[in-house]
């Protein structure tokens, strides 16, 4: 066996590509070379989707990858980035996020951690060459699945080092000097050997990361700010999330509901209308940063708008010392702390106990639906397929799921999405067409030139118009399910 120390990295060049003259004009990159303090914060700020992906490597174990999406209309290129150690550093994930930001999706391989079954975690640290390579061809051919991905394109290959970043295509291998200066020319570079030519959203990115870097300052923990006044019919932006909630009246309970089987207990939000007229209850799954002040920001607004609002920290028990998603110290490590731990299948198994619970409160009127965003979307859809009593489910860009799975719902589904979100827009006339076929109410939205994540950052471009339209819909939906 061989200790695995250090990935291969071929000599660096410089800054420029010897001997080549650019195809295209000079570029102007959305992007930079993160540094090395300051990859944390990037990663905790980053207002790209970014997530912890299980790749099976056998029956019984699978492994870890990184894996950052761009905001792009259409399919896009695979990069595989890898650093000068076989464990993924917070500074080669950053440079992922700002390879994504130029339209990439990007994937950095953890091929150490292992996972079992049970979602037990650990990290190997000893394995051959032949091994390495065959976790990293499993890692590469689920790249190609995401959503997102071009799978007719072969994955590029990047190593990253403080000294260099080598790159190689099927033209051969190049390198440059791992320095802000050189970035622009690594862009380009990258750009002219796969084509990369992204419909990117209208604003850039670095806009609204320089406002999540603002309103998070100083902050170990990233929250939002005061930005801008919300429109009380609406759900708050990242921006109004920490006003909302700090001014809301409503009577609202944090309660640890017992798992069966299970020694952890379900840390879940709870928020009431006013009044006392018995109402529906609304499961709020969790987006892929967790039960963040956004996230529970917007169940104050489900319970502003009538209903009982229960919002589940679907990571309850993964953070350290078996705590909860508030236990890990920055979002990044809370994400990572959760990976592989909740299973699918378990995250249904604790919404539906959540439900069930809810059900029984004085003010329930025994009629549920459920509402999730991105990770909670896609949760939210499958969860009419798990739940047949359920009334209703709100699908705000999240995927569908199997067809099978499909067959087994009853409620209506309401689907809401972004044009410039590839991962879902792509995919919405397959799932009505499927839904259609299988006899099942599937309403859905798709908006012109609208990104993903658009009731979360409603400065962008035509998002604001998307949830001016988008969430009326979603408590009419309601209104008429859970009356």
């Amino acid at each position: 066996m061989t200790v695995v120390k250090a990935l291969t990295l071929v000599a660096v060049a410089g800054a420029s590509i010897a001997g080549r003259a650019p195809a295209r004009p000079a570029i102007t990159p959305h992007s930079t070379l993160p540094s090395v303090t300051g990859a944390k914060h990037l990663l905790n700020t980053t207002t790209r989707h970014r997530e912890w992906i299980v790749v099976p490597i056998s029956p019984d174990a699978s492994v870890l990858a990184w894996v950052v999406h761009p905001e792009r209309s259409d399919r896009a290129q695979v990069l595989v980035v890898r650093g000068e150690t076989a464990l993924p550093s917070d500074w080669t994930r950053a440079v992922s996020d700002q390879l994504s930001a130029e339209g990439y999706v990007t994937v950095v391989p953890d091929v150490l951690t292992e996972i079992d079954r049970q979602g037990n975690r650990q990290t190997r640290d000893a394995l051959d060459v032949s091994e390495i390579g065959r976790r990293d061809d499993a890692v590469r051919r689920a790249a190609l699945q995401l959503p997102d991905a071009d799978a007719t394109l072969r994955p590029v290959e990047l190593n990253v080092s403080a000294t260099g970043i080598s790159v190689e295509t099927r033209e051969g291998r190049e390198s440059f000097a791992a320095s802000a200066a050189a970035w622009p020319t690594l862009v380009q570079y990258l750009n002219e050997r796969t084509g990369n030519a992204p419909t990117l959203t209208d604003n850039p990115h670095a806009m609204h990361m320089a406002m999540v870097s603002q309103a998070s300052a100083g902050a170990a923990r990233p929250v939002a700010g005061d930005i801008g006044r919300k429109d009380p019919r609406l759900p708050a932006d990242y921006f109004m999330a920490r006003a909302t909630i700090r001014d809301s009246t409503l009577k609202a309970e944090w309660v640890d509901i017992p798992l069966e089987g299970d020694t952890v207990t379900l840390h879940t939000l709870v928020v009431y209308p006013a009044g006392a007229a018995r109402t529906g209850v609304v499961v709020v799954m969790q987006h892929g940063v967790g039960v963040d002040e956004w996230q529970r920001a917007l169940a104050y607004q489900i319970a502003e708008d009538g209903f009982i609002a229960v919002l589940p920290d679907l990571w309850s028990g993964t953070g350290p010392n078996g705590g909860n998603w508030d236990a890990s110290e920055f979002v990044d490590d809370a994400v990572r702390n959760a990976a592989g731990k909740v299973s699918p299948e378990e995250a249904m198994k604790r919404y539906t106990t959540a439900r069930e619970w809810a059900l029984k409160l004085p003010r329930a009127n025994g009629k549920s639906a459920s509402i999730g965003f991105c990770m909670g979307g896609g949760n939210s859809f499958r969860f009419a397929a798990e739940v047949p009593q359920l009334n209703g489910a709100v699908v705000y860009y999240g995927g569908a799921p199997p067809e099978a799975q499909m067959a087994r719902i009853q409620a209506p589904v309401l689907g809401l999405y972004g044009e410039n979100d590839g991962r879902m827009a792509d995919n919405v006339a397959e799932t009505r067409v499927t839904m259609a076929r299988l006899g099942k109410q599937y309403e859905a939205r798709v908006y012109a030139k609208t990104t993903h994540s658009f009731a979360m950052f409603q400065h962008i471009g035509t998002n604001a118009d998307a949830i001016a339209d988008a969430w009326p819909r979603t408590i009419e939906f309601f209104r008429r399910q859970l009356r």
